[in-house]
């Protein structure tokens, strides 16, 4: 399911329709319709407006819901902690919890990573 067909869903969920959206987020519903059909990329600030009036962290409009809450669902974790959804970007979150378990790890992905050379990763 792409995020747009999400759009739908969250808009439904919410008892909202895309005239309301359109409404509340001040973004044409040709605009919106077109969004939903993955024929317009809005800009930032339609995408934080989106995010906000549907209550959704702005990151699930870039990328779907799913992978995010696939990083959560490692089977090797006992009690794996759910991410926060007021978070302004749940994957964000993720990597700082991560960073915090794997120090080790991540302090060596991040030196690959400033050095700069594509052979070392």
């Amino acid at each position: 399911m792409s995020i747009h067909q999400h759009l739908s869903q969250w808009c439904q969920t919410r008892g909202l329709s895309l005239a309301d959206l359109s409404e509340q987020t001040g973004v044409t519903l040709a605009n919106l319709q077109d969004f939903q059909k993955g024929s317009w990329d809005p800009p930032l600030s339609v995408m934080t407006s989106i995010a906000r009036i549907l209550n959704v962290p702005e990151s699930w409009l870039h990328n779907d819901p799913r992978t995010i809450l696939r990083l959560w669902n490692d089977p090797d974790e006992d009690n794996p902690e759910l991410p926060n959804t007021n978070s302004p970007d749940p994957l964000f979150q993720r990597i700082i919890q991560t960073s915090r378990d794997y120090q080790d790890l991540f302090v060596l992905l991040t030196s690959l990573l400033h050095h700069g050379d594509p052979k070392l990763i």
